[in-house]
């Protein structure tokens, strides 16, 4: 999915929406696999996260300290409800 998403955006100004409304739960590996590591690939740009439910933004949260990235910027929108 990251993949598939990457080859869509075609110029650092495109702004990436990921919208988790509706999701209940997701492991750590696919929240590290998919949102850490296009946070990291489409910096100093980073994904718009939405309608995260509290649990998913602490294991987001967890994943993009890891690799270093900054968290509180990337999580700024995540209670953001459309």
């Amino acid at each position: 999915m990251r993949a598939e998403l990457l080859e869509t955006i075609d110029d650092a100004k495109t702004v990436v929406t990921i919208d988790f409304a509706g999701v209940q739960s997701a492991s750590y590996s696919f929240l590290d696999e998919f949102v850490g590591k296009l946070a990291g690939s489409m910096a100093p740009n980073a994904p718009k996260l939405i309608n995260v439910p509290p649990m998913i933004a602490r294991t987001i949260e967890s994943s993009l300290r890891r690799r270093g990235l900054d968290a509180e910027r990337i999580l700024a929108a995540s209670l953001e409800v459309v």
